[in-house]
């Protein structure tokens, strides 16, 4: 191993003092013992994690404990807080062992690997070649940045020396183990499996030459008409007897009276499901074989129960006739039919105020938001009374309050008078304003102090895309409330404020075409919702050809136009029922009016439009809505437009994770934050993870990790959801082994801002 852990150091006199911290540096800190006398705490000193901020570690006037590690006479002793704690080594051998998996988080990087901390105080080490499930990468810092966090399997602990030696590559390859119960859903495409789904089998182009001889009918139930009219009509065109039904207890009622040799039934159906009717089935002792249908992310959620009722296919929709006709003829020859064993799911378990200023007008916090706390912060730190963010609009000669902080709360009636007073001045002159005794010059400021009363003020115009419409303005009761050093600091703090102004005007643009990137993603994903009827209309096609080419045959002109007649009778309803879906879709992208939306049909909805290239990349989209979640006030298109960008960046990330790996898991759920209701949906993928340092970067607009990215998704997402009152966060982010992304929506019985940008 080429790299040294930090571990606990050994004082040279264990004296334990009580102190208090007196002045906190980036170097360290110094306390105040009990004598009186002072002391000094090395950064590395103050926790056992060693290099962490001093700042994050104590504050000005804490109480701690720490162990003087020396004592010179003349000299400022040293202590440590990390001597005066338990040594965590003890705890974590006693509870780790060899095959362990455990969380990390990157120290340090070297050639060889990365010095990650398991622990305070247990840090362990990852070679290169175990950082990734990848191989290829020459340096660790291709791979983990400092800061970023994993899972890692420890594969090797010497307790001498203290030494753990772990594995992130060792782990994704159990987790990619885990999943290789996805192989009974991952049947072969045709050729052209992203165009419409024709009919190119050569076995199904003249199913009549080798007729499937099944003992007993084939029972179908499906609650789509036009589905599940044509699929029993295509299994008479193979020989088979078919019965259809609409549902599950037509289905136990069909089954009381005759036995079938299979039940072919889509598990998404209202009432009685697929599952349900399966498991009643099971129970009553039927023992036909049963093949299921449905969406990739039911299948995929059930499977492992699906083996346990002895199913013996499924089939994702859209379905595909030759998969069905194979599955059929073994059935028809008696070849056994199981689904794949199934293996266990894993379980998963001065600077500094510009510093806190500049923090908190970066936060993901709507910008109204961020501009109130940032002013209230500013007015704080530099002792203002009072504090308002103004923007002027000459052509109106209107003045308005964009964000206001301190004691007095100016309202629309207050501001009537001041477009003729320094507001306006600072807004047209684009200077600065700076007055400490404003009595000597009162008339200038009558305006202002027929409001309240104030002797300092400073007033700072700020620039937006190259305009001055906003001023940034302070008061101080007293005369010279504000010296040099605090216009300073105003004028620094000023640049952040503009930087916010001009990230909301962009984010309004950015807004104004995102009814055009939403209505192109619909336009490009909305097939899945036709699926059934595109199945449907292709079997009625192969239904009517078998019919009009068998007629033919036997010589009946008549019955067979008559057939045909009937067969382009039903090409025509599913045709039909194919427009009112498109029309459907082209509603949906004009609407965006606020209402009360449901987030799980939200979630739904966007996931119908991302199913197609999900299947296309192999990967599995499943869902956990939880149910009887409160609903949120704002508008469906914006949170479909927000759900389906998650989705689709998720899908997108896994590109070049191996097929086992590749699942998006959707999660909702109901909670309470900040003493108010809120729902919360969570998007995770198994992708390569996203680097600490971006977590904020990524919401940056014009900024991608892809190649191909616009770098306006994350963007126009955040926005959208600040929109409606919540957030857009990535919650945890686990290199080489995924992300998840929070939306959070307050409920809709609590009060939203005005939602503005896409209309």
């Amino acid at each position: 191993m080429s790299a040294v852990s930090d571990s606990p150091a050994t004082p040279t006199v264990l004296e334990r003092v009580t102190c208090i911290v007196e002045s906190v540096f980036p170097f360290g800190v110094f306390v105040r013992l009990s004598d009186g006398s002072r002391g000094y705490i090395r950064r590395r000193e103050l926790t056992l994690s060693g290099d962490v901020e001093p700042a994050q570690a104590v504050c000005e006037g804490q109480r701690i404990e720490a162990v003087v590690l020396s004592r010179t006479g003349g000299k400022t002793p040293e202590l440590s807080v990390k001597a005066a704690l338990p040594d965590p080594w003890s705890d974590f051998l006693r509870s780790h062992r060899v095959g362990d998996v455990v969380p990390v988080t990157v120290k340090r990087l070297f050639a060889d690997g990365a010095l990650v901390e398991i622990v305070p105080g247990v840090d362990g080490y990852v070679p290169l070649r175990e950082l990734s499930a990848q191989d290829g990468a020459s340096q660790a810092e291709d791979i983990v940045w400092p800061g970023d966090q994993s899972e890692a399997v420890i594969i090797h602990v010497d307790a001498a020396d203290r030494r753990v030696l772990l594995s992130i590559r060792q782990w994704a390859h159990r987790i990619g183990a885990a999943e290789t119960f996805l192989s009974a859903l991952q049947k072969e495409e045709p050729t052209g499996s992203d165009q419409t789904p024709t009919n190119t089998s050569p076995v199904l182009r003249d199913p009549t030459s080798t007729p499937l001889n099944l003992p007993n009918p084939v029972l179908v139930v499906e609650d789509q008409e036009e589905l599940r009219r044509s699929l029993v009509e295509w299994l008479l065109s193979l020989g088979c007897s078919a019965v259809g039904v609409c549902c599950g207890d037509e289905a136990l009622q069909r089954c009381q009276g005759q036995p079938f040799s299979l039940a072919l039934i889509d598990l998404d159906m209202p009432k009685v499901d697929g599952l349900s009717l399966l498991q009643e089935l099971r129970r009553q002792g039927h023992g036909m074989a049963v093949a299921v249908m449905s969406g990739p992310e039911l299948l995929s959620q059930h499977l492992s129960q699906l083996r346990a009722l002895e199913v013996a296919a499924v089939f994702p929709k859209p379905l595909h006739q030759d998969e069905i006709y194979r599955f059929l003829r073994q059935l028809a020859d008696g070849q056994p039919i199981t689904l794949t064993d199934l293996p266990p799911e894993p379980t998963h378990q001065g600077v500094q105020d510009f510093q806190t200023l500049a923090g908190l007008l970066r936060s993901p916090q709507a910008t109204s938001e961020r501009l109130q706390e940032g002013l209230q912060r500013l007015v704080t730190d530099l002792r203002a009374h009072f504090g308002a963010l103004f923007q002027v609009n000459l052509a109106s000669r209107t003045v308005s309050v964009v964000a206001q902080a301190g004691a007095l709360r100016l309202h629309s009636a207050d501001l009537y008078g001041l477009i003729d007073s320094p507001v306006k001045d600072v807004v047209v002159e684009g200077g600065v304003l700076w007055e400490n005794h404003v009595t000597a010059v009162q008339h200038r400021y009558r305006k202002l102090r027929d409001l309240f009363a104030f002797e300092s003020c400073i007033g700072i115009p700020l620039e937006v895309s190259g305009r001055v419409e906003h001023a940034l303005f302070l008061f101080g009761r007293e005369p010279g409330a504000f010296s040099p050093y605090r216009l300073r600091d105003a004028l620094a703090a000023a640049t952040l404020f503009s930087a916010v102004l001009h990230g909301q005007e962009l984010e309004r643009r950015a807004q104004a075409v995102g009814a055009v990137l939403l209505s192109g993603q619909l336009a490009s994903a909305f097939s899945h919702e036709v699926y059934n009827k595109i199945t449907a209309l292709d079997l009625q096609v192969t239904n009517a050809r078998h019919r009009l080419r068998t007629g033919y045959a036997e010589s009946a002109l008549e019955e067979s136009i008559s057939s045909a007649r009937e067969a382009i009778e039903q090409i025509a309803q599913t045709a039909a029922a194919l427009k009112r879906t498109v029309e459907d879709f082209q509603r949906l992208a004009r609407h965006s009016s606020v209402t009360s939306v449901d987030v799980n049909k939200a979630i739904l909805a966007a996931k119908a439009l991302v199913d197609p290239l999900a299947l296309r990349q192999k990967t599995r989209v499943v869902l956990e809505l939880a149910p009887n979640l409160p609903r949120c006030m704002g508008s469906s298109v914006r949170l479909q437009h927000v759900f389906l960008n998650l989705m689709l960046n998720a899908v997108q990330q896994m590109a070049h994770q191996p097929e086992t790996k590749r699942v998006v898991r959707v999660v909702t759920s109901a909670a309470s934050s900040n003493g108010r209701e809120v729902v919360q949906a969570r998007f995770s993928d198994t992708g390569p993870g996203i680097h600490r340092k971006l977590w904020e970067k990524i919401f940056s607009m014009g900024f991608t990790t892809r190649q191909e990215g616009s770098g306006l998704g994350l963007f126009i997402s955040r926005s959208l959801v600040q929109s409606m009152g919540g957030r857009l966060v990535v919650e945890s982010s686990l290199m080489q082994l995924g992300t998840t992304f929070l939306v959070e929506l307050p409920a809709a019985a609590w009060p939203l801002p005005e939602p503005g940008g896409l209309g």
